[in-house]
């Protein structure tokens, strides 16, 4: 599964047309080999993304939602994973990747320990979904900027 060319950009006018007009929008996207190692880079790239954009109140949540996708990504799709980061009026990551089928929250039993990400993804975060892609499916959430912005 590829992701990129005129798929990306469609993808980038969705991500964009989230982020609301008025404000001083930011972008940046990578894309992750499907590899354990790529969720630590992936939290690293947003973290020092968010520095970049003087938005340090916001990279330890960043981080550990960015951990949470990405992490579903590599476990569950066989494809390369791309990270997309937009700032406007909110902060908004999306994941996409290879694979079809739309993650759900659960409730994990307490001797689990896996199946808690979307639910932490939705505590955490003022909004998150998902949306299918020709190339599989992106999740996406958003985080209210802080007040200064």
């Amino acid at each position: 599964t590829e992701l990129g060319g005129a798929l990306a950009e469609d993808d980038l006018a969705m991500l964009m047309a989230r982020v609301p007009s008025g404000c001083d929008h930011k972008f940046a996207r990578w894309t992750l080999s499907p590899r354990p190692g790529s969720v630590s880079q992936a939290r690293s790239l947003a973290r020092r993304t968010l520095r970049d954009w003087d938005l340090h109140p916001l990279e330890d949540t960043t981080a550990l939602l960015v951990s949470e996708l990405v992490t579903n990504a590599i476990r569950y799709a066989d494809s390369d994973v791309e990270l997309r980061l937009a700032k406007g009026g909110v902060l908004v990551c999306e994941v996409a990747d290879g694979n079809v089928h739309v993650p759900r929250r659960r409730r994990s039993r307490p001797d689990e320990e896996g199946g808690r990400g979307l639910t932490i993804v939705g505590e955490l975060s003022q909004a998150w979904g998902t949306r299918p892609v020709a190339s599989g499916k992106v999740v996406w959430f958003e985080l209210a900027l802080p007040r200064r912005f």
